[in-house]
């Protein structure tokens, strides 16, 4: 894993008026300028989208802690996906998480390590001191208390962009949710990852169409190389037939994700189709600890002890979906759901329930099916016709991955986000655009 940077020493508040720093000016073209940079450096051709170097644009991206979660994920991968378009990136977390994501050696430069440590106030002080010394252009905080921390001490210490991410279909409740109605007078722009995350926010939350976009989660698509070799293997480490059906969801256990609902389903699969295998892969949340529990004894009280298999958090996930033939997710909301994005990377056919993000990444019928939320029967029926065809598991599996690598990489990721943080450093404002042109960001506009 790689080594955290951490700040330390004392903060001052933040000066009065900070807020006025660069007013009206692209803050990296006015470095590049006051450095004696050449106009090459800035212009239409180092940056087609707004004409300037993107290497001296400055982001931070802040996010509670890097613990395994869908989130964290994106966060990493962002991070990794700016750096590669040049883009001076650097991730600021401040939980420590044993356990966590590790991040190549060639970031450990831009991880920090900021620890709260139950003292909000010297946090944002410190927070502050980082975000005026380094003269950071944007700041995108991941998730909702992020969001509030980047969009406070952004406002105080005049970063041009302030960015809110958003990724569940709800918006958080008791006082933090209060807080949240007031940061809109803070945040320059808020970001969800599917279009009915940002309808929560603009009809829930009042955010203006024009403050909104959506950035799909993105997928590092090179990861998923699945071949009949790789399967047999992984299938004989997990001592699995090579002619049973392995029907897998992958999902943190927590009460949203629904996973009765997959006992259930496993329980009338089995019964036509008793050799199938089914897994489970991921742990507990930590905010649930009981959750699995409580699973394992709806397994044990279903008699599936020997049908399903807790595999707990993983990092071979690829391979795991390289010895799955039917993907499953049971949740009952979620913003876009990273599971499914893997699966249909890895070219796995796909059952879900039909909550509304899941219908921005699967066409029922096409790359899967999409099935009534906590109809267990109904998903039950779906996973059995595709055990028993296997031209139709092929063809949905070939349209799933060819969707991903189209409309949901790391790349195409990366544009949209460089996109968005470009064009409202340069004052220029929001734009509509469709999320299938060519690597554009989405405002969502009704």
């Amino acid at each position: 894993m790689g080594h955290h940077r951490e700040i330390h020493g004392d903060v001052q508040p933040p000066r009065h008026g900070a807020t006025c720093r660069r007013a009206g000016v692209v803050p990296s073209i006015e470095r590049s300028r006051r450095h004696g940079l050449p106009s090459s450096a800035w212009s239409s051709r180092s940056c087609p989208v707004i004409g300037f170097a993107r290497s001296f644009m400055k982001v931070v991206i802040l996010i509670d802690s890097l613990i395994r979660g869908g989130a964290e994920r994106q966060a990493l991968l962002t991070l990794k996906e700016l750096a590669h378009r040049g883009i001076d990136a650097r991730l600021i977390r401040y939980y420590e998480s044993p356990g966590g994501y590790d991040w190549p050696a060639d970031l450990d430069a831009r991880v920090v390590l900021m620890e709260k440590a139950g003292r909000t106030l010297r946090f944002m002080w410190r927070l502050c001191r980082y975000l005026r010394r380094e003269q950071i252009d944007v700041v995108h905080g991941f998730k909702e208390v992020p969001g509030i921390y980047a969009c406070v001490c952004g406002w105080l210490t005049g970063v041009p962009v302030r960015i809110v991410g958003h990724r569940t279909q709800s918006l958080p409740g008791g006082m933090i949710r209060r807080v949240y109605r007031w940061i809109r007078y803070f945040a320059t722009a808020w970001i969800g990852n599917t279009k009915a995350v940002v309808d929560v926010l603009r009809h829930e939350l009042g955010v203006p169409a024009e403050r909104l976009f959506v950035v799909p989660n993105g997928l590092e698509t090179d990861r998923f190389q699945p071949s009949d070799q790789l399967r047999a293997s992984v299938r004989g480490r997990l001592g699995i037939a090579p002619d049973a059906g392995v029907v897998t969801m992958v999902a943190v256990l927590r009460k949203g994700k629904n996973h009765r609902m997959f006992v259930r389903m496993a329980a009338r699969v089995r019964d036509r189709k008793p050799n199938a295998v089914f897994l489970i892969v991921g742990d507990s949340d930590p905010a649930e600890p009981a959750c699995l529990s409580e699973v394992e004894a709806e397994v044990r009280s279903a008699g599936l002890e020997g049908s399903i298999r807790f595999l707990g958090m993983r990092a071979d996930v690829p391979d795991i979906l390289c010895a799955t033939d039917v993907s499953v997710l049971t949740t009952n909301f979620e913003g876009m759901s990273n599971a499914l994005l893997e699966s249909m990377a890895a070219g796995v056919s796909i059952v879900s329930t039909d909550y509304v993000g899941a219908r921005e990444l699967v066409v029922d019928g096409d790359q899967g099916f999409l099935v009534p939320l906590n109809d267990d029967q109904a998903m039950a029926d779906r996973v059995i016709r595709l055990l028993d065809d296997p031209g139709l598991r092929s063809r949905m599996g070939r349209a799933g991955a060819d969707r991903v690598k189209r409309e949901f990489s790391a790349q195409v990721m990366g544009e949209r986000l460089e996109a968005i943080y470009t064009r409202l450093a340069s004052g220029r404002g929001a734009w509509s655009a469709r999320a299938s042109d060519g690597g554009s960001a989405t405002v969502a506009k009704h």
